[in-house]
């Protein structure tokens, strides 16, 4: 059976992964520990579809705060830009521990991570908006609302397309709490965090 790590797609999830943890080296097990179940589930995937399938698992799953993982935990059908469907029966063993890490593990790193949670809050906001990952050209106004804590605030109102009461007040909570803001930097290609005195937008 052909390796993970020659997986077509390997290079490129590995920069992901490293951007994913860039911050946050302090969680080298957690991160062991998801990889590891990603590589677990990726092998599996692959006895029923061949390399391409497990390729798009590889990158279906290999952010961990995208949860594409209750598909497989169900048992699901993985496809990709021109790739046929792949059936993947449930692994109950696999499935046992992906609810364990959506359920449990996921939940107490965001606990012990504001900032690693206001990223995913930010990310969510903007599927919510414009069905994009991130915020790309609108993070400022994102963020001057947010500092606002004015839900309801006119000049802004589109950006409560998608956007709950609720999201939005997790927002808030989040920017007051690690007193700072992710921000896309296009000549690193990924986001970077900045503390509140040196934010520029």
């Amino acid at each position: 059976m052909t390796r993970i790590e020659n997986l077509r797609s390997y290079g490129y999830w590995r920069l992901r992964s490293d951007d994913f943890w860039r911050d946050f080296s302090e969680e080298a097990e957690t991160r062991r520990k998801h990889e590891r179940l990603l590589f677990l589930s990726c092998r599996y995937t692959m006895r029923f579809g061949g390399t391409d399938k497990g390729t798009d698992l590889l990158l279906r799953l290999g952010d961990p705060y995208h949860h594409h993982a209750y598909t497989f935990v169900g048992g699901g059908t993985y496809s990709g830009p021109g790739q046929p469907l792949c059936r993947v029966p449930q692994c109950k063993r696999l499935a046992e521990r992906w609810e364990k890490w959506i359920c449990i593990d996921f939940k107490a790193l965001l606990l012990r991570q504001p900032r690693m949670d206001l990223r995913e809050t930010i990310s969510r906001a903007s599927e919510n908006y414009d069905a994009s990952s991130w915020p790309y050209s609108y993070e400022a106004k994102l963020l001057e609302w947010v500092d606002r804590n004015d839900y309801e605030a006119e000049e802004l109102a589109s950006l409560r397309i998608g956007v709950s009461q609720e999201h939005y007040s997790r927002l808030v909570r989040l920017r007051r709490l690690t007193r700072g803001w992710w921000w896309w930097d296009n000549g690193l290609g990924r986001v970077v965090w900045r503390e509140r005195e040196d934010e520029n937008g």
